[in-house]
């Protein structure tokens, strides 16, 4: 019975609360990667739907945190994008993604994150670490919940989960997460040679791709494959 209560009990706690809390850990573990790593483009964190048959009920999308937490660190802060998302009537899973500026520093940040709850000055205790769909998924329990978190392409991934749906929000495709359609003012857009060309720019492979000045609305084009690559102008342009 006692048991039972103190289940009850921690399905109350702010959804905020344990977000935040996970959220403060991420930025002690990632200060002294992000002092050493500018950052170069921006990326969009994006939410799913639903997880685990289960809608969005709340969302935030927190640039304006993001922005004020990159000035504190002297413009230096890699994380470009911030949105939380709770899910259920009873907020059974919470979601916090953090866009990056590239993939690699989405890697280094998730392993500083690792390196900063292993000192042990915090409220998760590691479990252990599982492969799934390709990537290395960190299994961590506190605050009543189990929690994981990841890399996603460009983005990092943590998720506060009631213990009996962890396996079904695990199983969703993350990669489809990241994979936005969106340009960006100073990005040019690679895709294969058979859409378009512009002759103005040096082309990295010319035999695989074709290079698209800041050409959003043609990625609307079906006929166009989905290996879309982003990049700044300044790195192909003659």
């Amino acid at each position: 019975m006692q048991l039972y209560m103190n289940r009850r009990a921690v399905k109350r706690v702010s959804p905020a609360l344990i977000v935040g809390v996970g959220f403060a850990f991420i930025i002690i573990g990632v200060i002294t990667y992000a002092q050493k790593n500018p950052p170069a483009l921006t990326r969009e964190a994006s939410l799913p739907i639903s997880l685990a048959g289960l809608s969005l009920v709340n969302s935030s999308y927190s640039q304006t945190a993001i922005a004020e937490i990159v000035g504190l660190h002297n413009e230096k802060f890699p994380l470009t994008s911030g949105a939380t998302g709770v899910y259920g009537v009873d907020g059974e899973v919470k979601l916090w993604v953090t866009g990056t500026t590239s993939d690699l520093s989405a890697s280094s940040l998730v392993l500083a994150m690792r390196d900063a709850i292993s000192v042990g000055d915090s409220p998760f205790q590691p479990i252990n670490e599982i492969s799934h769909q390709g990537r290395k998924v960190y299994h961590l329990t506190g605050i009543g919940q189990r929690h994981y978190y990841f890399q996603a392409g460009y983005l990092e991934v943590w998720l506060a989960v009631e213990p009996d749906l962890a396996d079904q929000v695990l199983r969703k495709d993350w990669s489809s997460t990241h994979e936005s359609k969106t340009c960006f003012p100073n990005d040019v857009v690679l895709l294969s040679a058979d859409c378009w060309s512009w002759g103005n720019l040096l082309i990295p492979d010319p035999h695989k791709y074709s290079i698209v000045l800041r050409a959003c609305v043609n990625l609307s084009n079906k006929s166009c494959p989905h290996d879309v690559v982003y990049g700044p102008r300044s790195r192909y342009q003659k």
